[in-house]
């Protein structure tokens, strides 16, 4: 199942909404330049800002041609402090990933943005089931992802020290209120051609 859910979603204190290429930079200083964020995501930090740029740019291209569903979160003043992304696995269940700038954590940030953003895929784009992976030494994720209603399986990659939570929709809290901005497919594709 491809995503076609081209969407701003609103809370009270910050606007989620698409990844433009001008972002690059705050991705670069705001997590992607960070070992600990970056050892978390199970990825090397960036090493530049161009590096940066050439990522998010796939990344962007991935969400417009629906391999994914990416949102950027804007928090007051600050742009870009982190991000929540889907990818598809079947029709009916998809897995998800976020992220929060270390200086941006600890607001409730995160839980807003996930909740949200996971309310809208259950309701609006009929999924089922989210799956989410967790490092077992990274407890606040794993913490946050069972407040809003995911349970944990036991270790299955003993490896690399990681712990799958699942979240089924008959299972879902959601205590975020929020608007949804729909964005008609000529405004998505502006600006990252």
């Amino acid at each position: 199942m491809n995503f076609d859910c081209y969407v701003d979603i609103i809370t009270e204190r910050m606007v989620m909404r698409p990844f433009e290429l001008t972002d690059a930079k705050n991705v670069f200083y705001n997590w992607a330049s960070d070992y600990d964020t970056m050892r978390m995501l199970g990825c090397k930090p960036y090493a530049s800002i161009y590096e940066s740029q050439q990522k998010l740019n796939q990344k962007i291209i991935n969400s417009q041609n629906g391999k994914s569903l990416r949102w950027c979160i804007d928090f007051g003043k600050y742009n870009c402090v982190g991000y929540v992304s889907f990818f598809a696995i079947d029709d009916d269940s998809c897995y998800i990933t976020y992220c929060v700038a270390p200086n941006m954590r600890r607001k409730g940030i995160a839980t807003e943005a996930v909740g949200a953003a996971m309310d809208f895929l259950i309701r609006h784009c009929g999924y089922s089931m989210i799956i989410a992976e967790s490092y077992s030494d990274n407890i606040p994720s794993r913490n946050l992802l069972k407040k809003i209603g995911f349970t944990e399986e036991s270790a299955y990659d003993l490896s690399r020290n990681e712990i799958r939570l699942v979240m089924k929709k008959e299972d879902y809290i959601c205590s975020v209120e929020y608007d949804v901005k729909y964005l008609r497919k000529e405004q998505k594709n502006e600006g990252n051609q």
